[in-house]
């Protein structure tokens, strides 16, 4: 059992997990390169009507800049994917970052895995 941070009652372990937008603030975003990239990552549940922004960094020190989508998100079973553009082939980038801002709320997820563009 643990505390919830809202209502300070006890809760089930497997209540607190399901709670919330846990999967999209921990799970780490899969990267596919085509061409440009696709950006895969569980749907938050709990931001009504999700606007998605993704930073990109290309060295590990190196600044955060916006990147580009293209298309609408697809979400299927659980995940939502986008599609960056404007990467340049070949190029090794550091990391991706999901923003997803509702009316209700702004989360981000974490770092993706260093990827190549293709």
């Amino acid at each position: 059992m643990l505390p919830d941070p809202f209502t300070k009652q006890t809760m089930w372990v497997a209540a607190a997990l399901a709670a919330g937008n846990l999967q999209f603030e921990t799970a780490v975003p899969t990267v596919t390169p085509v061409t440009g990239a696709t950006i895969t990552f569980p749907t938050p549940i709990d931001i009504t009507s999700p606007v998605y922004s993704v930073q990109i960094q290309q060295t590990p020190t190196g600044a955060w800049s916006a990147a580009t989508l293209s298309g609408s998100p697809s979400v299927s079973g659980g995940l939502t994917t986008l599609t960056i553009s404007g990467l340049t082939a070949s190029t090794t980038y550091n990391a991706i970052q999901v923003t997803a801002t509702g009316a209700n709320a702004t989360v981000t997820g974490p770092q993706s895995a260093p990827f190549t563009a293709s």
